[in-house]
């Protein structure tokens, strides 16, 4: 007769884990072992030892994420001044054409030059805000830039 036979009866069983029950109610799975998925349910060390872990795990979230925030702000401070550079190139060489060339070469510099004052006046997370906003109040739009975007992404990292 098997151990797991032995210790309880076998119709008897906890309906959320499938741990048999013993004739006093309590479950038998004494190695802190769920047998039926084989999950580990006992705890190792102290809980002051797992509570010290927990802290740490915290305070390196933490600090990666200061990392990361700090990372965006200097990549959209470049994008910024890239931008504001692509849009004076595309100005002076439109004032040298004429007709729509010329019209169509200003608005693009007019709204590149708008887009980089929108990155140097506002931090990530205003800007992670706005674009909820933007994708709450359109989201027709929100996902065909976002379809746009990945396209555009996708040809460069190619």
């Amino acid at each position: 007769m098997s151990e797991y036979n032995s210790r309880s009866d076998p119709a008897k069983v906890e309906p959320e884990s499938g741990t048999p029950i013993n004739s006093g109610g309590t479950t038998t799975s004494g190695s802190g072992y769920d047998r039926p998925t084989g999950a580990y349910s006992g705890t190792t060390g102290s809980g002051s030892d797992q509570q010290g872990m927990t802290d740490q795990a915290k305070e390196k979230a933490a600090e990666y994420g200061e990392k990361a925030q700090v990372q965006a702000e200097q990549a959209k401070d470049q994008a910024a001044g890239g931008m504001e550079r692509a849009a004076e190139k595309i100005r002076e060489r439109s004032e040298s054409m004429d007709g729509t060339p010329a019209e169509a070469g200003t608005k693009v510099a007019e709204g590149m030059e708008t887009a980089a004052t929108y990155l140097k006046e506002h931090s990530t997370t205003e800007m992670w805000t706005d674009l909820e906003q933007y994708a709450k109040e359109h989201p027709g739009q929100a996902l065909a830039g976002a379809v746009v975007t990945g396209f555009v992404l996708g040809r460069i990292l190619r």
